[in-house]
């Protein structure tokens, strides 16, 4: 059934918003984990999915979300101390 006379309204609740740091700290994690589980390790998808990376946290940076791409730098690093490094 459609009825093109129908109005949907969507208010965005601000409780339980996860702040845009820990939202960029996951995501660059995920993606650091998803990438050394799953890519093949050759040297230009490691140097695509660095530049790529690095033209995430600019982006990010440009669009004034200055908190989400600092999260993505943290993440970068954590995931590389944790899981490359194996420290802590």
């Amino acid at each position: 059934m459609v009825t093109p006379s129908a109005r949907v309204y969507h208010f965005h609740s601000s409780a339980g918003r996860e702040a845009l740091f820990n939202t960029g700290y996951k995501q660059a994690y995920n993606r650091c984990w998803i990438f050394r589980e799953h890519a093949d390790k050759n040297l230009a998808n490691r140097i695509c999915f660095v530049w790529a990376m690095i033209g995430n946290c600019l982006g990010m940076a440009g669009k004034g979300k200055t908190a989400f791409a600092m999260g993505n730098v943290q993440g970068v690093f954590s995931y590389i101390r944790k899981e490359v490094l194996a420290v802590g």
